[in-house]
């Protein structure tokens, strides 16, 4: 029966015969070696694992010791056979580091390099990490690990912001133009489809009241155009990897640099024209407001001059979308702002029963692709959507 999870006493005296093992092997650099897990009476699952391994080894390796592990070799090829999943995890890692230590045959590894090129592009370990949902150590911990296997310095490390040393500028465009060499040549490989489907996590108010009565005009321009949209409410971070853009709702200190903010809103009431007779009384309507902003019923008060004592009593919601449905079918009268509620307050359906705005501090975000990861559609969103925002300004309706 095959073990679940990993032994680290076995791992501990693994490493310590691997060290014998590898420093031979280096000496040797004869055969590509291969690690096996298998079950008492055939192999379940085979594990490559590249580096050399001499024949001086022969008979040498324990396994009437401690490391349930046997082996054998023919021609070209070492194998290692084991039932022991803790054998395989010591031999694999050890078995990198191999690989790691010739540099003349080998690449450094692909994680190591995407994590230079995001840190190299924010100059940010941080945000690194949030782009390519690592930890901000782990980040760190490769791009040190890249240093030495250059044996170069490629940052010059201030508090809390990074700068490129001549070195680091100089290896960057080429990991750039390699990454999007990899890019278009898949691209071309799995076919033309793929650049043109576009993953997009939408806040999703936005995608209710302000993306989908425009969809229309975005196929009638790009009618090759596949959207797949997704629109969490909580937690957006959780989710972001797996979307090529986003457009996020926030405060731009919580928001990527690399965001670009949509315009700016401006925060007031609006209900249903005929909500109580069009007769608007603050003090006994029916309040909604938007749980988690700044833009609040309070908030407005204040800056309209207005007392407002009715705190305890506004309905919240989790999303704008509850609160504005609930004022379009005649519930009551809810906080919005300019990006929610322009269309509706233009076709009608709802009215500003009370003068007076207010900037608000949150706005939306379009975060954009790395520039390796762009594809057709992703490109196209991106033109039409700032498109679409130059014309309503130039309209005067922002």
């Amino acid at each position: 029966m095959i073990k679940i999870g990993v032994d680290f006493g076995r791992v501990a005296l693994g490493l310590i015969w691997g060290v014998i093992l590898v420093l031979r092997a280096e000496m040797a650099r004869q055969h590509p070696v291969h690690v096996s897990l298998c079950g008492p009476t055939k192999c379940r699952r085979q594990v490559n694992v590249f580096g050399p391994m001499d024949y001086g080894l022969n008979g040498w390796w324990p396994s009437q010791f401690f490391l349930p592990c046997r082996w054998y070799r023919d021609a070209r090829t070492t194998v290692f056979m084991t039932n022991d999943e803790s054998v395989v995890y010591a031999l694999r890692k050890l078995m990198d580091v191999s690989q790691m230590a010739n540099h003349s045959a080998q690449l450094p590894p692909l994680t190591w390099l995407r994590a230079f090129e995001a840190s190299a592009r924010t100059l940010n370990f941080t945000r690194a990490a949030t782009e390519l949902n690592l930890t901000q150590s782990a980040v760190s911990q490769h791009v040190r690990s890249l240093e030495a296997y250059l044996g170069r310095d490629l940052f010059i490390r201030k508090t809390r912001v990074l700068e490129l040393t001549e070195d680091g500028a100089n290896y960057l465009p080429s990991i750039r133009e390699a990454f999007g060499l990899i890019a278009s040549s898949t691209q071309a490989f799995t076919g033309g489809e793929r650049g043109q489907v576009l993953n997009l996590q939408c806040n999703m108010a936005f995608s209710v009241f302000w993306l989908a009565p425009r969809l229309h005009r975005l196929y009638a321009r790009h009618p090759w155009l596949v959207l797949n949209i997704v629109t969490p409410i909580w937690d957006p971070e959780r989710h972001a990897t797996h979307a090529a853009l986003e457009i996020r709702f926030g405060r731009s200190e919580e928001i990527s640099d690399t965001a670009e903010r949509l315009p700016t809103d401006r925060f007031f009431p609006v209900c249903a024209p005929g909500y109580q007779n069009g007769r608007y009384n603050l003090e006994t309507a029916t309040l909604f407001d938007c749980a988690g902003t700044t833009g609040t019923w309070d908030a407005w008060c204040d800056a309209t001059g207005r007392n407002f004592n009715r705190a305890g009593q506004v309905n919240l919601a989790s999303t704008f979308v509850i609160a504005i449905t609930a004022a379009l079918n005649g519930a009551g009268i809810t906080m919005a702002h300019d990006t929610l509620a322009r269309d509706l307050i233009a076709s009608g359906q709802l009215v500003r029963p009370f003068e007076g705005t207010s900037t608000l501090a949150e706005g939306y975000f379009l975060l954009p692709p790395s520039p390796h990861a762009a594809t057709p559609a992703s490109d196209a969103f991106t033109s039409w959507i700032k498109q679409e925002q130059e014309t309503e300004i130039q309209r005067g309706a922002v």
